[in-house]
């Protein structure tokens, strides 16, 4: 009995010993194609890499920005006028600084080892969900979803001055005008969401919208026929902070709704699909997969298209819309012969080719690119300003449309 007992300890040192050098190979095949990875991203133009299709984001120097959803990258300037053995030791004694002290690489192995073999991960920005959903693990989110961040009264009626003031002097103009609230995808696909963060069905935003509408403000939430839909039809991104361009239809189409100019309901439009891997793009590029680094492993998102909305060139958007310029959009076949200009936040994005098909023209900007002197050179017939729900207290600086 004790000979077999001894093999069966042999036994367990041998599976435990060969699983730590099968772990130990992985992280250095990881480390060795992150190395790579950022020898020539360093070495090489930043516009080289992309050319190569080389992913210089991951964790390497990429971070959520949930408002303009732009890549942020590292610029290096200390390798100019070296020799080639310097340049090279210089990076390298870099690129081993930043896997030390910012964890980068060895994060990034981390998390896929830990993933891979205990079906989690552990993030400051990213939430799994049921279902392989992710969410945004951002305060403001999960205090909107849990309804602990109500507005005091004297803030709702700050607002509530701010945005009447704007609506009044931009009807006085002649610019029909309306607030758009995108609702957090959170609140949306509650039942993905982790139960240990209770949810609170009527949050905080929901009350300032109908304070505002009560009032007067021209405020559409589309919140109820996004609800009403969500699960036939998916609406939202599952390893994106965004809604996709279903939702976004939706979204529209409460605006066009409001102001008398309906369109189709979705279920009478032909929905296209595809994988989005294969073609991702501003704003839909699975941002939370991204952050955590497991885009290869979160990879069967799709993207919906709908039939007659207008396409899109997303290169062009993307590189208009980064560099804070406003894009601009002509249909003369559109069933509106007038202008919309379309502020707002990272969710305007999806919003844009069902507008495109609505309007005869269709500009977009972001509002943080926004200036007051646009408002004259465009002159719009309509004007939007979108929010996310995360935002929806920026309305307190809605002004700053006409100054």
């Amino acid at each position: 009995m004790k000979k077999i007992s001894g093999l069966g300890d042999l036994w367990h040192i041998i599976v435990i010993s060969v699983s730590v050098l099968v772990l130990s190979l992985l992280c250095w095949i990881e480390f060795a194609k992150s190395s790579y990875e950022l020898l020539i991203l360093r070495l090489g133009s930043k516009e080289a890499a992309v050319e190569k299709n080389i992913d210089m984001t991951g964790d390497t120097g990429y971070t959520i920005d949930v408002q303009t959803n732009t890549r942020q990258y590292r610029e290096d300037t200390a390798l100019s006028g070296l020799g080639a053995l310097d340049r090279m030791i210089n990076t390298f004694d870099s690129m081993w600084c930043d896997a030390i002290y910012q964890k980068s690489f060895f994060s990034k192995i981390d998390t896929k080892l830990t993933y891979h073999v205990t079906g989690e991960f552990l993030s400051n920005q990213v939430i799994k969900g049921n279902g392989s959903w992710l969410f945004f693990k951002d305060a403001t989110v999960i205090a909107d979803y849990e309804g602990t961040n109500r507005y005091m009264q004297d803030e709702m009626l700050s607002i509530l001055r701010t945005v009447s003031a704007t609506q009044e002097e931009l009807e006085k103009r002649g610019i029909r005008f309306a607030v758009l609230i995108a609702p957090n995808k959170e609140n949306i696909y509650s039942e993905f969401m982790p139960a240990v963060y209770v949810h609170e069905k009527v949050s905080s935003t929901d009350i300032l919208v109908d304070y505002l509408s009560s009032n007067g403000v021209n405020i559409v939430s589309p919140k109820n026929e996004l609800l009403e839909k969500h699960l036939e039809t998916q609406l939202y991104y599952s390893y994106d902070t965004h809604w996709n361009q279903l939702g976004a239809y939706i979204g529209v189409g409460c605006v066009l709704d409001f102001w008398d100019m309906a369109i189709p309901e979705l279920s009478q439009r032909t929905i296209l699909s595809r994988p989005l891997k294969e073609g991702y793009h501003y704003c839909g590029n699975d941002d939370l997969a991204r952050v955590v680094g497991l885009l290869n492993v979160f990879e069967d998102e799709v993207e919906y298209e709908i039939s007659g909305t207008a396409s899109m060139d997303w290169d062009t958007f993307e590189r208009e819309q980064t560099d804070g310029e406003v894009s601009y959009f002509k249909n003369e076949s559109a069933k509106k012969q007038a202008s919309v200009l379309l502020v707002g936040d990272s969710y305007r994005t999806s919003m844009v080719p069902a507008l495109r098909e609505a309007f005869s023209d269709v500009y977009v900007v972001h509002r943080s690119y926004y200036s007051a002197e646009l408002l004259d050179a465009i002159n719009p017939d309509y004007l939007i300003a979108q929010y996310v729900e995360r935002y929806s207290r920026d309305m307190g600086t809605m002004d700053s449309l006409l100054r």
